[in-house]
């Protein structure tokens, strides 16, 4: 060394020749040198002390595995921030200060990726933060976050939050809570292992209830569009692509005996055989409507031991909003031993209102009303 120099601010030290290094040796081991071209070369750890309450502590740490560390002597990759502060921790604060009224003032966070034996791209991928407004108010304090890529050498955002918490792919104005927009098709997947289940499910307010689903069932192979109170409100098969409503309300149910009419006046007809009844709204001789709406309801019967001439019958299907559907056959001779007849028709009923079948007798000497399925039932459906 040949020149040593000392002042009130700072000390000096002149390596003699292009070539000589500064080093700094403990134990004859070099532990740090400073060459003639002002490179620092340290063996072990290079740490800078900053001052906290008056006490000395770690800044930051650079190992000799080229690590940097800012809050931790340790770091385990090549930028290592850490806060061990309670609550929420934000280490990182990526800034633009410009104060200018307006909508221009924006940062943005860069992933780079070089070109096959090329240079380097900065910005292969970006996350951008901006203003949506002049920030002049607290009332328009409203930021975005925006995400790019590259596409055919070109960098083109593909994905954007707003303010207000709408995300918008492939829009940077979304208007609802998740919008998917794309000149061409825009697809929206969602999938599951072989036998899986794909779903979307659909809830209010802050309940984890799931008041409707949309799924692929992968087990069954069905679309199925389900509610809180029927899981499998609409199935649609894969293979067929029909239509189904395994809980759409329907019934048919046929006499199981004879039932003798009340002549000059209307006997409302007694079931005694359920065939099927989804949904269980058949009761008593009568169909309760579960919901509003349309319904279909068709009923036959079959009259016998007519021996009477100038006798009539009435065959109607009435409800209890005072909608009916009836046949009338008039004047039969006593040449006629049996009468079968149907009506049908479509009723526009709401949720509670009922439906029965009567058969009514005006003169001649009594008849009844046969069994069995193929002369007497009824059945309906929802129609939607």
């Amino acid at each position: 060394m040949s020149t040593i120099k000392s002042s009130a601010e700072h000390l000096t030290l002149n390596a003699d020749g292009a070539s000589k290094d500064i080093k700094f040796q403990a134990n004859g081991v070099e532990k740090a040198s400073i060459d003639s071209s002002g490179n620092l070369t340290v063996s072990g750890n290079l740490t800078s002390v900053g001052i906290d309450d008056n006490a000395d502590a770690t800044a930051m740490t650079i190992t000799s595995d080229e690590k940097i560390g800012i809050g931790t002597t340790i770091p385990q990759k090549l930028l290592d921030i850490t806060d061990s502060s309670s609550g929420e921790s934000i280490p990182l604060v990526i800034s633009n200060r410009d104060t200018t009224s307006g909508t221009g003032q924006k940062v943005t966070l860069g992933f780079g990726l070089a070109r096959d034996g090329g240079a380097l791209k900065p910005e292969a991928g970006t996350i951008e933060v901006g203003r949506e407004a002049a920030w002049n108010t607290d009332a328009t304090v409203d930021s975005y976050m925006a995400f790019s890529t590259y596409l055919n050498n070109s960098a083109t955002e593909k994905l954007r939050i707003t303010s207000s918490g709408n995300v918008g792919i492939g829009t940077d104005s979304p208007d609802s809570s998740l919008e998917i927009y794309k000149s061409s098709t825009a697809e929206l997947m969602i999938g599951s292992d072989n036998g899986g289940t794909a779903q979307i499910s659909l809830y209010e307010s802050n309940s984890t209830t799931k008041e409707a689903t949309i799924k692929y069932d992968g087990l069954a192979n069905n679309l199925v569009i389900g509610t809180s109170g029927e899981a499998n409100a609409i199935v649609i098969p894969r293979d067929t692509g029909y239509v189904t409503m395994p809980a759409q309300p329907a019934f048919a149910v046929h006499k199981s005996s004879d039932q003798t009419l009340n002549v000059g006046s209307a006997t409302i007809q007694d079931w005694g055989t359920e065939i099927f009844d989804v949904g269980s709204n058949f009761a008593s001789n009568t169909f309760t409507a579960p919901v509003s709406g349309k319904y279909f309801f068709q009923a036959q019967a079959r009259v016998d031991d007519i021996n009477t001439s100038s006798s009539y019958y009435i065959i109607s299907i009435n409800t209890s909003n005072r909608n009916s559907l009836e046949i009338i056959d008039p004047n039969f001779t006593g040449t006629l031993t049996y009468l079968s007849r149907s009506v049908s028709g479509v009723f526009d009923m709401d949720a509670g209102d009922t439906a029965q079948v009567n058969v009514q007798q005006y003169s001649g000497s009594a008849s009844h009303v046969e069994d069995s399925i193929s002369y007497t039932n009824f059945s309906g459906y929802l129609l939607g």
